[in-house]
C-alpha cells in the first residue's frame, strides 16, 4: 500500500471512530436532505465527507427513530415555564415554574396526534385517536404523586384538540366536533348507554368513557363534505369544512361580546326546560351600550340581561353556525384569537378579520379607532411594501390579543417573505424591539422577514418562510423555521415576547422583544434548539404499537405562561 493510500485510510479510521458515537446520539428521528457524499457507518448514523462537491440533492428518507421498549429514552417531550396547575407537568415535586427545560413525564416516550394546553387542565390525542387529560383543573388539587393523564373519550379517531377554560372540542377524523368537558366531576353529563353486546361498539370496546356532546351544523354539508379544522378563542369556536365554508360556536355566554362571532343569535337549551331549545340575542357590548367609555353620568341605566342558563354545560350550545356574510367565500384557515377571528380565502390569499379591537389586533390600520368589529373586513396587507408590489397572505396565526400574517411580496419577479404582527406589544410581542401597547397597523418583524438561503437544487436563492407560528394566550411567541438542512440538524426554533414565567427557555424572567434562538437543552450539543424529524414505531399512551414506520415531527406548544416541545404523528 503506498503512503498516500496508508494516509487515507488512517484518517478515515480515526473519523469513523468520532463519529460513531455522534451517530448514536442522533440516529432516532432527523430528517436529512443533503447533497454531499455520504459514507454508511454501521450504528453510527451518516458521515459526510465536507471536501466533495455540492451537487442536487434528492429527497431522502428520515433516520429511522429508536425503538421504543424504554419509554422515556426516546421520542422525549419537554417542557418549561408556569406550573402552578400541573399542566407543564405532572409531578408533584415540580414547582410552579419551571426555570430550565425538562422531560415531561407523561408525554415521554410517545408520539401524539395533537396536544393542548390550557391554564388549568392539558388535553392530547394519542396514536390511537384516544383523548387524555390532566391537570388541577381536572384532577383533584390534593391528590398526590406523579398524575398520569386520565382517557376520557375512546373509539372516536380525533385528530385534533382545541382546549377552552370549562370545555375541550375534539374533532374526528371523520369530521365531526364533540365537546367534553374540562371538569372530571361534570362528565358524567351527556354520558350515553352502553351499546348492546351484539353491536360493533361493544365488539371493538370503543364505547367513550365520559360524556360527550357532537356538535351539529344549522344547515347539512354538502356530499362527502366534512369539518377539517378547529380553532377556538376564549369565548367562541371556529370551525372550517373541506368546501372552505365558515362556521362559528359560541362556547359561552360571552362568545359574542365583541361581535367575533359574525352573526347575534343563538339557539340554547332552555333554563326551565334543558330538552327544549330556546333562541336568544348575543348583542355585542359596542352595541348594546355604545357609551361604554364615557363617563358613568352620561349613561343611560343598563337594561335586564337575558337568562341564559348554565353555559359551562356542554348540552349548553350544541350547534355550528355558518357565518352569514361568508357564505360563497372560499377560505383556506380560520383562527381564533382570544376575541377575534381571521380567516384566509383560499384562491386571492387575502385575509379577512372581525372581533376585538382595543390593541388593533385586527390589523385594519392605524385609523381604525373602533373598538369592536362585528363585520368580517378585509385586512390592506400592502401598505408597508412600495407601490406596485404583489402582497398575498399565506398563513394566520393568532393567540390573546396579537395576530401575525406571513405573506409573499413579490416586486420586478424577486420574491421574499415576511411576518407582519398586528395588536398589543406590551410585552414586545410586536418582535420591533418596542413595547408599543397598541398596534393597528401591521408591521414587519424584521429578524424573520426578508430571510433567503441557498438551495443546492436549484442552485439559487430562495425565500426563508416560516414552518409553523405558536402564539400563547399569554403574551409569548415560538417561530419555528423552515429552513433547508444540509445536515441531521433540523430546524430552527426563535422566541420573544413575555418571559414572567420563564416560559422563553432562557432561565430568566425578562421579557423579550426581539427574536432570538432558544437555548439547546439535549443532552448532546449545541448552541440552540433545533426541532427534528424522524420515522420508527410508534405507540399510544396505553403502551399498545400502534405503527412500525410512522413519520413523526417535534412541534412546539405555547400554552398558558409554558412551553411544551412533543412528538407529533405527520
Amino acid at each position: 500500500m503506498s503512503p498516500q493510500a496508508r494516509t487515507f485510510a488512517a484518517g478515515l479510521r480515526r473519523s469513523l471512530r468520532q463519529y460513531r458515537s455522534q451517530g448514536r446520539q442522533i440516529s432516532f428521528g432527523l430528517a436529512a436532505t443533503s447533497g454531499l457524499i455520504a459514507f454508511t457507518v454501521l450504528g453510527a448514523g451518516v458521515l459526510h465527507a465536507d471536501t466533495a462537491a455540492p451537487t442536487k440533492k434528492a429527497p431522502q428518507p428520515p433516520v429511522p427513530v429508536e425503538a421504543l421498549q424504554e419509554p422515556g429514552k426516546s421520542l422525549i417531550a419537554w417542557s418549561w415555564g408556569a406550573n402552578d396547575y400541573k399542566v407543564a407537568s405532572s409531578s408533584a415535586s415540580t414547582s410552579s415554574n419551571i426555570r430550565s427545560p425538562q422531560p415531561l413525564p407523561h408525554l415521554s416516550g410517545v408520539a401524539l396526534r395533537d396536544l393542548a394546553l390550557h391554564e388549568k387542565h392539558g388535553a392530547c390525542v394519542d396514536a390511537a385517536g384516544n383523548v387524555y387529560q390532566w391537570g388541577d383543573g381536572f384532577f383533584e388539587a390534593a391528590e398526590k404523586g406523579a398524575r398520569k393523564p386520565k382517557l376520557t373519550l375512546k373509539g372516536k379517531d380525533i385528530q385534533n384538540l382545541s382546549v377552552t377554560a370549562k370545555k375541550v372540542y375534539a374533532l374526528s377524523k371523520s369530521g365531526k366536533v364533540y365537546v367534553l368537558s374540562a371538569d372530571e366531576a361534570r362528565q358524567e353529563e351527556g354520558k350515553q348507554e352502553p351499546a348492546a353486546w351484539w353491536t360493533f361498539a361493544w365488539i371493538w370496546r370503543s364505547q367513550p368513557t365520559v360524556g360527550h356532546v357532537e356538535l351539529k351544523p344549522d344547515s347539512a354539508l354538502a356530499r362527502r363534505e366534512k369539518f377539517t379544522s378547529i380553532s377556538s378563542g376564549k369565548d367562541h369556536l371556529l370551525a372550517l369544512t373541506s368546501a372552505g365554508r365558515a362556521f362559528s360556536h359560541a362556547v359561552n355566554a360571552n362568545a359574542n361580546a365583541y361581535g367575533q362571532l359574525g352573526f347575534d343569535r343563538i339557539s340554547i337549551a332552555s333554563p326551565s326546560s334543558p330538552s327544549s331549545l330556546v333562541q336568544i340575542p348575543l348583542i355585542p357590548k359596542a352595541v348594546k351600550d355604545p357609551l361604554a367609555q364615557s363617563t358613568p353620568y352620561a349613561r343611560p341605566p343598563a337594561g335586564s340581561s337575558t337568562e341564559v342558563g348554565d353555559d359551562s354545560s356542554i348540552k349548553w350550545s350544541t350547534t355550528l353556525y355558518e357565518i352569514p356574510s361568508l357564505k360563497g367565500v372560499s377560505a383556506k384557515q380560520l383562527v381564533a384569537g382570544g376575541r377575534s377571528s381571521y380567516l384566509l380565502t383560499a384562491e386571492e390569499g387575502r385575509a379577512l378579520a372581525w372581533g376585538a379591537n382595543e390593541y388593533g389586533q385586527l390589523g385594519l390600520g392605524a385609523t381604525m379607532t373602533l373598538t369592536s368589529v362585528p363585520i368580517p373586513t378585509e385586512v390592506v396587507l400592502s401598505r408597508p411594501y412600495p407601490r406596485g408590489t404583489a402582497v398575498k397572505c399565506t398563513h394566520i396565526a393568532a393567540g390573546g390579543d396579537i395576530v401575525y400574517y406571513t405573506v409573499e411580496r413579490t416586486l420586478n419577479g424577486e420574491r421574499g417573505v415576511d411576518v407582519l404582527a398586528a395588536g398589543m406589544g406590551q410585552w414586545g410581542l410586536l418582535g420591533t424591539g418596542m413595547y408599543n401597547q397598541v398596534q393597528g397597523q401591521p408591521v414587519k418583524v424584521r429578524a424573520v422577514s426578508g430571510l433567503m438561503e441557498y438551495n443546492d437544487a436549484t442552485q439559487a436563492l430562495e425565500a426563508l418562510s416560516p414552518r409553523a407560528i405558536a402564539v400563547s394566550p399569554t403574551g409569548h411567541v415560538l417561530l419555528t423555521l423552515n429552513a433547508l438542512t444540509s445536515t441531521n440538524a433540523g430546524y430552527d426554533v426563535l422566541a420573544w415576547g413575555q418571559n414572567r414565567s420563564s416560559e422563553l427557555g432562557n432561565g430568566k424572567q425578562v421579557p423579550v422583544p426581539l427574536p432570538g434562538y432558544v437555548r439547546s437543552f439535549r443532552p448532546e450539543p449545541g448552541a440552540r434548539l433545533m426541532v427534528r424529524e424522524g420515522r420508527g414505531e410508534v405507540r399510544d399512551l396505553e403502551g399498545r404499537r400502534w405503527g412500525r414506520k410512522v413519520d413523526v415531527r417535534e412541534t412546539v406548544v405555547a400554552g398558558y405562561g409554558c412551553t411544551a416541545v412533543y412528538w407529533k404523528i405527520v
